[in-house]
């Protein structure tokens, strides 16, 4: 069952990670999709906003798991000690990867998005904003501080994900350490406390990482049991289904919008991409038949290249994509032409990811083997068992 389960999250996650490039795609190419889409239950498969939600939600309960079940002052060492070089390199990577097509010429959005009437993609992404100027040491920068206290990137605009991500795990992982030796009763009131704390000093999306904690705490204490009968799983995923599709107060959602006050309706859409996250990763945690079904060394392999399409996508539209589009569309129609560079965009991210995975392992290994050792130096074993 534990293997099952972590190759049901590894698969969703990759999952989530290909609904974020088909949102991306439509963005580029294929922008009136949206409006036949939006209020029905299919814009589950092209939401990008919820993937993020999932993204955050999912990370908050992993990254908690192993403090709830150990909450020492060296398991929290390790965890704060480890998260911002190990967000790093995958950053770095994106952002020198995306430098690199700056520097040899090989962008081409400016013209693709014109032809396409994108403006996503004639900006790429909205990250080639007027007065940039790319260069190695802005790219260096960026890669290992600005993604992380600028909420964005010139060179990879996925990369504004990174300072939710080291905000959110931080406050979670303290979260965590804070309420891991506390019943479910008193972990709750503790946890719903913090989060009005946290809330007053760090981003609304740390709301993302506590529910994804909330739910690695409920789960433990409960001894991962699985989930109640079938039908009311299904009943559960439907409304995930229905509160993930969310984007804006139209068919299905009109009725949505009314019931948030003022106050709250600029922030309607994380809340229920969070509930239906939530319900995701409860299920990716207990439920029978999503085990089984999300389970297998595909599985595996589609959760470890998430990240790395996720960061790699829009830099291959803007550059491989993009130049298809314009040399193709001449020749075989524009739409036809988008559905090339669509192809070809997936072609080349699929073994850019591969290469990409191994980077990154190779640098996350030297990360947690240097940390570790220096925990040992600092924090022995023996002196912080039992804090």
């Amino acid at each position: 069952m534990k293997s099952n389960r972590l190759e049901a999250l590894e698969a969703m996650r990759g999952l989530a990670a290909l609904i974020v490039v088909l949102y991306h795609a439509l963005m580029a190419f294929w922008d009136p999709v949206f409006k036949l889409v939006l209020g029905t239950p299919f814009f589950l498969f092209f939401s990008g906003d919820a993937a993020v939600a999932f993204f955050f939600v999912l990370s908050g309960s992993v990254n908690c798991r192993s403090l709830h079940r150990t909450p020492t002052a060296r398991n929290l060492a390790r965890g704060l000690l480890k998260r911002w070089p190990r967000l790093l390199v995958p950053t770095l990577l994106a952002t020198l990867f995306s430098w690199s097509l700056y520097a040899a010429g090989l962008y081409r959005f400016e013209e693709a998005g014109a032809l396409t009437g994108s403006h996503w993609l004639a900006t790429l992404a909205n990250g080639a904003t007027p007065g940039f100027v790319p260069s190695f040491a802005d790219a260096l920068y960026s890669g290992t501080i600005g993604a992380f206290v600028s909420q964005g990137s010139h060179y990879d605009p996925p990369l504004w994900t990174m300072h939710f991500e080291l905000v959110g795990s931080v406050a979670v992982m303290i979260l965590a350490w804070v309420t891991g030796r506390m019943s479910l009763r008193n972990g709750l009131i503790a946890t719903l406390l913090g989060a009005v704390l946290i809330f007053q000093i760090a981003p609304y999306f740390t709301a993302t990482f506590i529910a994804g904690m909330t739910v690695s705490f409920v789960l433990l204490r409960r001894g991962d049991r699985p989930a109640p009968d079938n039908r009311m799983m299904a009943g559960a995923m439907a409304l995930a289904v229905y509160l993930l599709s969310y984007a804006y107060p139209t068919g299905m959602h009109a009725w949505i919008y009314d019931q948030f006050d003022s106050f709250w309706r600029d922030m309607e859409s994380i809340a229920l991409h969070s509930v239906g996250a939530v319900v995701l990763v409860y299920a990716g945690y207990t439920w029978g038949p999503l085990l089984r079904l999300l389970s297998g060394r595909w599985a595996v392999t589609l959760g470890e290249l998430s990240l790395p399409i996720f960061l790699l996508h829009v830099p291959v539209f803007g550059s491989v994509s993009s130049w298809i589009l314009l040399e193709a569309s001449p020749v075989i129609g524009l739409e036809n032409a988008k559905i090339v560079a669509f192809v070809a965009a997936l072609a080349v991210t699929l073994p850019l990811s591969m290469l990409f995975v191994r980077l990154d392992r190779a640098g996350g290994t030297w990360i947690t083997k240097t940390i570790d050792q220096l925990l040992t130096r600092c924090l022995p074993v023996a002196a912080t068992q039992g804090v």
